[in-house]
């Protein structure tokens, strides 16, 4: 604690901090001298206060009697179900129904409500309010990482994150509230908040609630949708195609905090805990509709020119925690002895993956893992070409894996995408310290993993959490363990290449509709998925970061709008209009225009050149329409 914080200062901030958490009755209101910077100090200092936390496990609290049994029974029943997937559509229906979140508990007379939230950087805290008291839900990967009953100074941890990290958001809320005086003011739902600053994170636990949502037929439902920069793994439009670009905002965590301000709104982080392999069922099916969203992009046939002439070995290598300290000299012997034995191998090297934003630590090690490619590529056979997805994205990895022969990968995040939602063939590895517990958290649906008797943690990262313990493998042994497997193989790989048809290398229509934002003149319109142009050149451009790659070659252009009303001079009489920037801006002499002949229209156009950019120009004139179909479509 900072030596300029007296005593009387920090017990007088604990007493209205009490009062803050409905376990005393208000005191005076008083302000207080502390820096952002000692919150979590203050955090660290109350959340070992007997006053404020006694249970930390709910066998502890039901086996006290400080409480009646009725009400031990009733949180009991509620903490039960709170990890469920209901738990969190029930609470996304109920915010997008009554603006705001219900929860029933059996001992009281009426039900819990939810209708304020708080975010500073990483974690999103619901407050909710019941007769006599309130509670705390902790939202950080999942929707439920930790619960707070001050009442009962019951505190659970459920998910991730740590007691302490979870109370300086409480005291940052408190001081929010001194300073702003409004956190208990009604506010409106204003959306959802998703995925995580860890690819792990945003695939096992946040996007499959996303998918549950999908499912519940939610989404089209809900306001909002904001991912925090850096952690955008995916455009949310491609992947759900409910979801509008207009609705759908990735923000910094200040950008996002203005965002609630000027809405007076509040927020539910979505996530489902997959620890333990809690969801899986839904997890399985998710991975077979996010692998069919990859597919159905374009595929960048230049950047990976002649992959599908391959047999194609991934290998994932990391330069951060946990690394297989042979990786390099491994990869190399491996790939060689292949293909020295097997014609066309080639090899793709994974490592860091990075989102739609990439932060400075995505840049910083990316450029990292690339240098590991140089030390490879100076051991292999000169004729093996060899690919990198090392900092690309991971709709690009998936539709890269999808080609991949065998791979080899640690059990974590390494292999997540060419195992877990491609589904092929390779071998897994990891530290013996590490092993148990990254088998539980991951799924690899067709590996081996290397035999963990053979494994050997590196002794000067024994004092180090488990799962940031390096570790050797000897190559030879390693070499030898892969091409037996990769032979027992062999087969089942040869069938597979051979009847993998993978559309995105061949793709022949691009759908824009989802990936279209308003640029003038266009307003949403009351009912939904209606827009209303305000004047006689509306503005519709396609998202840059969801751009397909339209090589040159004959297209259609099909437009099919749904007019609810129309200016009256136009007499049904309307045109359409479409750009294509190839460098050099949008020219009107280069327009191609679509007479729409009851909101429906086409037009031939050749692409002869790198498209950079789409314009479309819905109408010429005043209007209230739905778009129903903007396709190109190659002739």
């Amino acid at each position: 604690m900072s030596t300029k914080l007296s005593q009387e200062s920090v017990s007088q901030a604990f007493s209205a901090f009490k009062t803050f958490l409905g376990i005393q009755p208000a005191v005076a209101s008083s302000e207080f001298d502390f820096e952002k910077k000692e919150y979590p100090l203050l955090a660290e200092q109350w959340c070992e206060s007997a006053e404020l936390i006694e249970y930390e496990s709910l066998n502890a609290f039901l086996e006290s009697d400080s409480v009646p049994q009725v009400t031990q029974d009733s949180l009991a029943e509620f903490v039960s179900n709170f990890k469920s997937e209901e738990f969190v559509s029930n609470s996304v229906a109920s915010a997008v129904e009554h603006n705001q979140i219900q929860c029933t508990l059996s001992h009281l007379d009426a039900a819990a409500i939810c209708n304020t939230s708080f975010h500073s950087s990483v974690v999103n805290l619901l407050k909710f309010d019941y007769p006599g008291g309130h509670f705390f839900v902790f939202q950080y990967v999942s929707s439920y990482d930790a619960i707070y009953f001050p009442e009962f100074k019951l505190f659970l941890l459920t998910g991730h994150g740590s007691k302490v990290l979870f109370f300086t958001e409480l005291v940052k809320a408190f001081f929010f509230q001194l300073n702003a005086g409004d956190l208990d003011k009604p506010k409106t739902f204003g959306g959802v908040l998703t995925a995580h600053g860890r690819p792990s994170h945003t695939f096992y636990d946040c996007l499959p609630a996303m998918f549950h949502l999908h499912r519940k037929k939610l989404l089209k439902k809900i306001p909002a949708f904001v991912q925090l920069e850096g952690y955008d793994y995916v455009q949310l439009p491609a992947v759900f195609s409910e979801i509008s670009s207009v609705r759908s905002v990735t923000l910094k965590p200040a950008e996002f905090s203005k965002r609630m301000a000027a809405e007076g709104s509040f927020y539910f982080h979505v996530g489902l805990l997959f620890k333990q392999r809690l969801h899986l069922k839904l997890v399985n099916a998710f991975d077979k509709h996010v692998v069919k969203s990859a597919l159905n992009q374009p595929f960048d046939a230049v950047k990976f020119k002649g992959i599908d002439d391959t047999l194609l070995i991934w290998f994932g290598v990391t330069s951060q925690k946990r690394s297989w300290i042979e990786q390099v000299d491994a990869c190399a012997a491996f790939v060689n002895h292949l293909a020295a034995q097997y014609s066309d191998v080639a090899l793709v090297v994974d490592g860091w993956t990075n989102p739609h934003s990439p932060r400075a630590l995505d840049i910083e090690e990316s450029a990292s893992d690339r240098k590991l490619i140089e030390q490879i590529q100076s051991k292999l056979a000169k004729n093996i070409p060899v690919y990198s997805v090392i900092g690309e994205t991971p709709f690009t990895k998936l539709q890269v894996a999808k080609r991949v022969a065998f791979f080899i990968a640690n059990q974590m995040t390494g292999s997540m995408l060419v195992s877990r939602f491609c589904e092929r063939p390779g071998i897994t590895h990891m530290s013996q310290a590490f092993f148990k517990d990254s088998a539980a958290q991951s799924v690899n649906k067709h590996a081996i993993a290397y035999p963990i008797e053979k494994v050997k943690d590196a002794v000067e990262d024994l004092d180090k959490r488990m799962d940031q313990v390096s570790y050797s493998i000897a190559v030879p042994d390693f070499v030898e363990f892969a091409e037996g497997v990769f032979k027992k193989q062999f087969s089942s790989i040869q069938a597979y290449l051979s009847k993998q048809d993978l559309v995105s290398s061949t793709k022949t229509a691009f759908d824009l509709l989802t990936k279209l934002e308003p640029k003038k003149d266009l307003v949403p319109d009351q009912e939904a998925a209606y827009w209303r142009s305000t004047g006689d050149d509306p503005i519709f451009m396609v998202n840059p970061t969801l751009l397909p790659l339209i090589k040159p070659d004959t297209y259609d252009f099909n437009v099919a709008l749904d007019f609810k009303s129309l200016a009256p001079k136009k007499k049904g009489r309307v045109f359409s209009k479409v750009y294509i920037d190839y460098g050099q801006g949008y020219s009107e002499q280069q327009a191609l225009i679509v007479e729409l002949k009851e909101g429906v229209g086409s037009a031939k156009f050749e692409v002869n050149g790198n498209v950079i950019g789409v314009r479309f120009d819905p109408t010429d004139c005043e209007a209230v329409f739905k778009m129903n179909r903007l396709q190109i479509v190659r002739c």
